[in-house]
């Protein structure tokens, strides 16, 4: 019995207009980062070596374009943090590693575009605003999974208290990457375990 198609396969056209589209995602991701959401379509054709044209040519519009390399900073997010620990593994190993891991993160993806995400900014698409409060939401409920697993791989029992979870978010964060400037994300992934780390002793010595 013969197989049916699925679809038609790639063409040459489809794998350049991919390579372009790629391009153009990771030009946007620079110029975020860069500049924030003051970056520009022509700041975007210069961080991916093409022209303004090609950037609209692939995204009719700038919001479509922000949204796509904000999706695709959280897919980088969602790969790289790990996100289940060991019971073997020591407590304050496991949150070095995932501290430093958020902030290399951070260092690289988000610079200048995290102030924007909290300033009022007239004339923001909404569909960027959406896709920024769609990062900031998996962020914290990131940021909570890591501090359950934490508080209970620490003696803790039920749900931690929720400024336990706070604390987690905040030093997960890219507002804890920027506080500390003059820190490889090496250090401040240290620094933050550690902070982490006394939260939790503190939190279960009640």
């Amino acid at each position: 019995m013969p197989q049916e198609r699925v679809g038609r396969p790639a063409t040459l056209g489809d794998d350049m207009r991919a390579v372009a589209v790629t391009r153009i995602v990771h030009g946007a991701m620079e110029a975020l980062a860069s500049l924030g959401l003051d970056a520009t379509a022509d700041d975007v054709a210069a961080a991916a070596g093409v022209s303004r044209r090609t950037v609209f040519r692939h995204f009719p519009t700038q919001a479509q374009l922000f949204v796509a390399a904000i999706e695709a900073v959280k897919e980088i997010y969602d790969e790289s943090l790990p996100e289940s620990t060991d019971a073997r593994e020591p407590i304050g190993e496991w949150l070095r590693l995932i501290a430093t891991t958020y902030h290399k993160l951070n260092s690289r993806y988000v610079g200048r575009a995290f102030w924007d995400i909290f300033i009022q900014r007239p004339g923001v698409a909404q569909e960027v605003l959406e896709a920024i409060n769609h990062v900031s939401q998996a962020r914290y409920e990131y940021a909570k999974r890591v501090a359950t697993s934490a508080w209970h791989k620490a003696g803790g029992t039920g749900r931690p208290p929720a400024w336990v979870v706070d604390a987690f978010s905040l030093h997960m964060s890219a507002f804890a990457t920027v506080a500390f400037p003059r820190h490889s994300p090496d250090k401040a992934g240290q620094v933050c375990s550690q902070v982490l780390c006394a939260v939790l002793d503190a939190a279960v010595r009640g």
